[in-house]
């Protein structure tokens, strides 16, 4: 008998939404740990909100307010955000940032970056 599992890191993409500090819109995404059976998702743990502006800048919402913002809009202050990177290069599939701008894939996910 055969017994198939997976343990794998997934992307949720929650869009563009209004952030009243950075006072412009911007994508956020959600990364997390996906444990599954028989390609069965069961659970998810080790939740992370990425906040990505027009410009590039990455910044790190804290969870609290991330919960809130799956929910609904949610107004978020710079007390909640945490500076990744200012002004990188980053998938437009996965959000991830791009340390080579001579790269033509992502490292993270595979995918064309165009």
């Amino acid at each position: 008998m055969f017994f198939f599992f997976s343990i794998l890191p997934k992307t949720k993409d929650l869009g563009f939404h209004w952030i009243d500090c950075l006072t412009m819109n911007a994508h956020v995404y959600v990364t997390y740990q996906e444990f599954a059976i028989f390609l069965i998702p069961l659970f998810h743990w080790g939740r992370t909100y990425r906040i990505q502006t027009e410009n590039g800048d990455i910044y790190q919402l804290n969870s609290e307010k991330g919960k809130q913002l799956e929910k609904g809009d949610v107004s978020i202050t710079w007390s909640d955000l945490e500076t990744m990177q200012k002004g990188t290069r980053v998938c437009p599939h996965c959000g991830m940032p791009i340390e080579n701008d001579s790269y033509s894939f992502c490292p993270h996910c595979g995918k064309p970056l165009y």
